[in-house]
């Protein structure tokens, strides 16, 4: 008796391939078709079920990636109106938030820079914020 041959489809024709191929391939793609049919019996919305003949489904998603015109103007108008409140604080409330909030330091090490203690900073940081908030409102 002959030994049975195995084909896959490949690129519109069928391929021989050994019997061990066959079984994988075909292992596989029983168990995706499973996984498919199981997520459909949940509910899930594959975004390939979106598919038209202009569009694929996934082309419909947005790009959470993409840069925001809109969004990146607002925050350069925020940035700049912040920037202007800043300067409107008096020099020492403007030094403390510029160490802490654009050079980085922590209250300890401005602390230790000015010559005052940890606590006084602080005190003072929470003094200034509420200072350009209400500038900032203005």
């Amino acid at each position: 008796m002959a030994e049975k041959k195995y084909y896959l489809p490949v690129d519109g024709e069928l391929v021989e391939v050994s019997h061990e191929v066959y079984k994988a391939y075909y292992k596989l793609t029983n168990h995706a078709d499973y996984l498919e049919q199981k997520d459909k019996k949940k509910g899930k919305v594959l975004f390939s079920d979106l598919d038209t003949e202009n569009t694929s489904g996934e082309a419909m998603l947005p790009n959470v990636g993409a840069v925001n015109i809109e969004d990146l103007a607002i925050a350069n108008l925020m940035s700049a109106k912040l920037q202007r409140c800043v300067e409107l604080l008096t020099p020492p409330d403007r030094a403390l938030i510029e160490a802490i909030f654009y050079d980085g330091l922590s209250e300890r090490q401005y602390a230790s820079r000015i010559g005052v203690s940890q606590n006084t900073i602080n005190k003072r940081k929470k003094v200034a914020l509420e200072k350009l908030r209400n500038i900032f409102k203005k």
